[in-house]
């Protein structure tokens, strides 16, 4: 799970990763946290869905941490936005950017637990990974970074969100079976998968991934392949209207 703290307090920001981990230790999942002491600092290097879980202090100068969220709304509704506040008066505005929660400081380990605990019920993928050797190295990959997947000749050129490429000697056929037709993944043309979340637009007979790479659509089947692509849209957005704010 990727995690980012955007707080200027430098303890308040320490203490919540230090919790953080040990959450994570007790549920048996990796994390990278990243902590950022302002909203300036933190949209500077920001790459939509490079988070899963985003802890936004409201309270700081020059850009706010409503101001920030209303700016990574604009291109990730993905990520859980969890606003830190000493004061209550600003969750309509927290709330009208999606958020997820609303952590009142003092922060203490209860309250970050139980809103971690609640995040986990998001993220059901986190436990799902594929397993494979490149370059002699075990790599575990969670489905949810996979952008895509594309044969040349016996090997995969597998590519994460982070744009790190694993070529794996594996037919495409025996990689769909290792994600057990996962529904995220649509074949787009002859030996080529790609994630659905990193689509970021159909036009003509391409298929435009958020990272810009394209690959070609299968004439025929174009109109059926982009249908494909708006139903599953449809209901991760049916999904995330269903996600109400944890109290």
């Amino acid at each position: 799970m990727n995690i980012a703290v955007v707080d200027d307090d430098i303890s308040t920001a320490q203490k919540i990763r230090t919790i953080l981990s040990r959450f994570a230790d007790t549920k048996g999942f990796q994390t990278d946290i990243r902590s950022f002491q302002s909203g300036e600092e933190f949209l500077s290097s920001f790459e939509p869905n490079a988070f899963n879980i985003i802890f936004m202090d409201i309270y700081m100068d020059k850009i706010s941490g409503i101001e920030t969220a209303k700016t990574i709304r604009e291109s990730d509704n993905n990520c859980l936005i969890i606003f830190l506040t000493t004061s209550l008066e600003h969750m309509p505005d927290a709330f009208s950017c999606h958020a997820f929660d609303y952590v009142v400081k003092p922060i203490d380990n209860e309250r970050i637990f139980k809103v971690m605990t609640d995040a986990l019920e998001i993220f059901p993928d986190l436990s799902k990974y594929v397993e494979f050797i490149s370059k002699r190295k075990k790599i575990n990959l969670l489905l949810s970074e996979i952008v895509s997947v594309a044969s040349s000749g016996h090997y995969l050129h597998i590519q994460d969100k982070k744009h790190n490429e694993y070529s794996v000697r594996m037919t495409l056929s025996e990689f769909i079976e290792l994600i057990k037709n996962d529904v995220r993944f649509l074949n787009v043309n002859k030996g080529v998968l790609v994630n659905m979340d990193y689509i970021k637009n159909i036009e003509g007979n391409n298929c435009i991934l958020t990272d810009n790479r394209k690959f070609p659509i299968k004439v025929r089947e174009c109109a059926l392949i982009e249908q494909m692509w708006l139903d599953y849209n449809f209901k991760q957005i049916h999904l995330g209207q269903n996600q109400r704010p944890r109290k």
